[in-house]
């Protein structure tokens, strides 16, 4: 079987990939927009990602030595990883630890934000990453709330995601639903 495997190497793979996930979101987003409208595109979204969120952080939990997340300090390393690994190398954010039970997550530049500007839907597009990072944290079993700052209206681009835990429940690796 011929792979390209020693064609490229592992970064380069690894971001084609990446691109792909990227362009295959933004498109599907389209075409459902172009079928359904945008209030049922943006309602299929928030619905998509929240199930995908799950996935997502079940999967890197599953495959790394991650374990449990029962402080902040570990919440803040999962994050990190998580973001590093699902997020376009163009989308810019940084992480802090406010205190014991609080995260913030500094949007610098948002990739998706660029994207639906460009396409001229600020003013209609619902986004993603609270209903993202809720799907997150509960799949972490981390009860908690998600506050964003903006919402795409008056982000132009860059918002704050605090990420509030009121209890660390602790989760073994957890199984992919």
């Amino acid at each position: 079987m011929n792979e390209a495997k020693g064609l490229l190497t592992h970064e380069q793979r690894e971001e084609i990939l990446r691109s792909i996930w990227t362009l295959h979101d933004g498109r599907w987003f389209i075409k459902t927009i172009e079928k359904f409208g945008l209030d049922t595109a943006n309602e299929l979204n928030q619905t998509v990602i929240r199930s995908m969120g799950k996935t997502e952080i079940k999967l890197l939990l599953r495959e790394t030595d991650i374990g449990k997340i029962s402080n902040v300090e570990e919440l803040n390393t999962l994050m990190t990883a998580a973001s590093s690994l699902y997020f376009p190398r163009e989308h810019k954010y940084e992480f802090k630890v406010l205190n014991g039970n609080e995260l913030l997550g500094h949007v610098i530049e948002c990739y998706v934000h660029k994207n639906v500007e460009k396409a001229g839907f600020t003013e209609q597009y619902q986004c993603a990453a609270k209903p993202r990072f809720e799907s997150w944290i509960g799949a972490m079993g981390i009860k908690g709330e998600i506050l964003q700052d903006k919402t795409t209206l008056d982000c132009n681009g860059s918002c704050k995601i605090t990420f509030k835990i009121n209890e660390w429940k602790l989760v073994e690796k957890p199984t992919i639903l």
